[in-house]
């Protein structure tokens, strides 16, 4: 942590350091300010002559991949999330998405299958999966934990190449989305998000010390626990009429639910009853990708919070009124 150069004066935010998830002791690690910035990394140590990416993914990972000048090859998934008709060479880029955190057997499934290609993983819905051997895996803590910035860029494939250095980012002024929902809404803080949101775009920096120092003083094993419990609770819920196939037990982002039913405005009813319910991307609902799974899940998909906020009362509630609506 930062050296103390100076004395007296106020006293800053306390938190108990009990270590970050992941560290440069266990890893070959560089702490970036996003998601998309462990991806930049990747993709200028490996420098492929052009890089396979899904189009189920959101599209500000396009923006970095343009910065760089790299033909980018867009694919679609099929029911099990598995790429459609691809056939990276050795000298392409891979980039393969467990979705929500659920996937992590297909994960292992298509890491023997491109055994021979490099891999770029993005776990941005999977933090608390480890890292694959023979491959770039890259996280968002802030999509699981309070934190105005952060991502993750760990390499296990042997490669000979020094860590990318990065600029520290700053994050002080971008903590109103994480303080505001503490003495008001979620719901209030939203314009903050959308904002801290544009200020990362592009922004290919290091992680703030402000995040790394939040990121030390979290309980994971807490956090892990309290997602799996809701994670089954919802499934035993909902395994009757989910279209996916799921695993019995999982901490992942959110519980992903497929219907046989058009959400679309279902959806914007829910607001109301304060259930903010995403659209896992909105641009797949437009033409352009009829017939597709991608529009499938975007149409009639409903992605349910299962986060360490919740409770089983609480999630109980949510299950009634989404029950009383499709």
């Amino acid at each position: 942590m930062k050296q103390l150069d100076e004395f007296g004066g106020c006293l800053p935010l306390e938190l108990h350091d009990l270590g970050e998830y992941y560290n440069p002791n266990q890893y070959s690690l560089l702490r970036t300010n996003s998601c998309r910035t462990a991806i930049w990394v990747a993709l200028k140590k490996l420098k492929p002559k052009q890089v396979y990416v899904p189009h189920y993914m959101c599209d500000v990972v396009y923006e970095a991949i343009n910065s760089l000048s790299i033909p980018m090859i867009k694919y679609y998934i099929d029911e099990q999330f598995f790429p459609v008709n691809i056939n990276p060479s050795k000298n392409d880029c891979l980039i393969l998405v467990n979705y929500f955190g659920c996937f992590d057997t297909q994960m292992t499934e298509l890491m023997q299958l491109y055994a021979n290609t490099n891999v770029i993983l993005d776990y941005s819905l999977a933090f608390f999966c480890p890292p694959s051997k023979n491959a770039y895996t890259v996280y968002s803590p802030r999509k699981f934990i309070g934190v105005p910035d952060g991502g993750y860029f760990i390499d296990t494939t042997q490669n000979e190449t020094e860590l990318v250095e990065l600029e520290r980012d700053f994050s002080y002024d971008r903590m109103m989305q994480l303080l505001m929902p503490i003495e008001s809404t979620t719901n209030s803080s939203y314009e903050y998000f959308k904002k801290n949101e544009a200020r990362l775009i592009s922004n290919y920096k290091g992680m703030s010390r402000l995040t790394e120092y939040l990121l030390r003083g979290v309980d994971y094993t807490k956090i892990i626990n309290k997602r799996k419990e809701n994670y089954k609770f919802i499934h035993s819920q909902f395994a009757g009429i989910n279209q996916l196939c799921l695993p019995e037990e999982a901490v992942p982002y959110i519980y992903p639910l497929l219907t046989s039913k058009n959400l679309v405005d279902i959806k914007k009813e829910f607001i109301s009853d304060g259930f903010y319910a995403s659209t896992l991307w909105v641009n797949h609902l437009e033409s352009e990708y009829e017939n597709t799974f991608e529009q499938t899940m975007a149409m009639k998909g409903l992605f349910i919070p299962i986060d360490q906020r919740y409770n089983e009362e609480s999630l109980d509630r949510l299950c009634k009124l989404i029950c009383s609506k499709i």
